[in-house]
């Protein structure tokens, strides 16, 4: 059992490299599906279509999202899913999500829960639920009488909290629930609702609970490989799961890098803030200040997710780490041929600022279209400019497909319909 890790700035040669490891581990029966976990819908659709082009066709491979995938796979190693025992079924879909998830810790049902168990322990009348009888002003009338709109916003709040706590930060819940004070929260009305919630036959389904069973599990080898593709980051939760799930299978993770270099040495003009709000005038803040002053600020301030990413997977104990880098994935753009590699060339070195302060793009370096700013005013307007562009695009490239396009944008729920309507349109070519 391992962790093999592949890190790529091109997601193109990701694939190459989860084609080639598919390949080399396709199960002996032909009828055994093999799981990719993915991010999105959106890269689920794109993946298919090139492991299809690859392979010619693809049938065996189901792509599962990471939460679901890998809670899946540790109810099927706890045993919790009748007939799908690890040694007796050795064809089942092993990461699939339990049918028989409890409900009572998800949602509007563990909002419910939590409002009874809120308003059993202010019955109480004990000094750790103080807080939250001031800010009820419950103190005469705790655990009785109709629910108050604020005391109902207050018991959501607290299971959705509740909700991703557990989850995330399995640890310090567990400290809690044993009543000791942790380091993050150390309000100790928490611990006491979450006793409150752990009682009963609901107890054996909380996610601490199944987490814990998971960790105390003997390690033993399934012979079960799983893929997880193109994903920068990972939920704390997901990633304490993804490191139990490596004592049992093997586990390659194909991962967006865009640089080489260790990304927890940069300092993010966020880092820089926060150490000389602490300490202005100290050398540490100096010595942040003169190091962001030299390094790739645009690496630095968005390439926090992957840096997590990388801090997990080199920072683990033991030697179950496969460092699986291509030997000329990160090798540098010595002569730049366009702006685009111009920009990839100074995002792939992390203190780079200095050293290519003299490398602007040449006249014709800049006229390669390889990176173009459209300037136009509202949405609507945008995606009309976005039309315009892909057109000539296509008329001038006979290679360029829409499968080689993609448009990404932050606002989804904004573009999508105007997207829909100005790509809809036809023009007197028919185009």
């Amino acid at each position: 059992m391992a962790l093999v890790v592949y890190p790529h700035p091109r997601v193109e040669a990701l694939v190459e490299a989860l084609a080639t490891t598919l390949q080399a581990h396709w199960p002996e029966h032909a009828l055994e599906p093999v799981p990719v976990v993915v991010g999105t819908r959106g890269m689920e659709t794109w993946l298919r279509h090139a492991l299809t082009t690859a392979f010619g066709s693809l049938s065996s491979v189901e792509f599962a999202f990471p939460s679901a995938a890998l809670e899946g796979a540790s109810a099927w190693l706890r045993g919790e899913r009748a007939g799908f025992e690890p040694e007796s079924a050795p064809r089942a879909r092993f990461w699939a999500p339990t049918m028989e998830a409890d409900a009572a810790w998800q949602g509007e049902a563990l909002a419910a829960r939590t409002l009874t168990a809120v308003r059993a322990c202010l019955f109480e009348q004990t000094d750790d639920m103080a807080p939250l009888r001031d800010y009820l002003k419950a103190s005469q009338a705790a655990g009785g009488g109709a629910v108050e709109p604020l005391e109902h916003e207050l018991a959501a709040q607290i299971a959705t909290a509740l909700e991703r706590w557990l989850h995330d930060r399995p640890a310090e819940a567990s400290q809690a629930l044993r009543g000791e004070r942790t380091e993050r929260d150390p309000q100790p009305w928490i611990g006491r609702v979450l006793r409150a919630l752990h009682q009963g036959p609901h107890a054996a389904r909380s996610p601490l609970t199944r987490f814990e069973a998971l960790r105390a599990l003997p390690t033993r080898s399934t012979g079960r490989v799983m893929f997880v593709f193109g994903l920068s980051t990972l939920r704390p939760g997901d990633l304490l799961r993804l490191e139990q799930l490596g004592r049992f299978m093997e586990i390659h993770l194909f991962v967006m890098a865009p640089s080489a270099h260790w990304l927890g040495d940069l300092k993010s003009p966020d880092d820089v803030r926060a150490i000389a709000r602490f300490a202005p005038n100290s050398p540490r803040a100096e010595r942040a200040r003169a190091e962001a002053r030299v390094q790739n600020s645009l690496l630095a301030a968005n390439a926090g997710p992957t840096r997590d990413l990388q801090a997990w997977v080199f920072n683990r104990e033991g030697d179950d780490v496969l460092d699986a880098t291509s030997p000329d994935a990160f090798e540098p753009i010595a002569h730049p041929k366009s702006v685009l590699e111009h920009l990839q060339r100074w995002i792939a070195d992390a203190s780079d600022r200095a050293a290519l302060g003299t490398g602007r793009w040449t006249e014709e370096q800049g006229r390669s279209k390889s990176v173009e700013r459209h300037s136009t005013r509202g949405p609507l307007r945008q995606c009309e400019a976005l039309r315009d562009a892909l057109l000539a695009r296509f008329a001038s490239d006979p290679t360029l497909q829409a499968r080689h396009v993609v448009v990404m944008t932050p606002d989804l729920a904004t573009f999508a319909p105007l997207v829909a309507a100005v790509f809809g349109r036809s023009n007197a070519q028919g185009a």
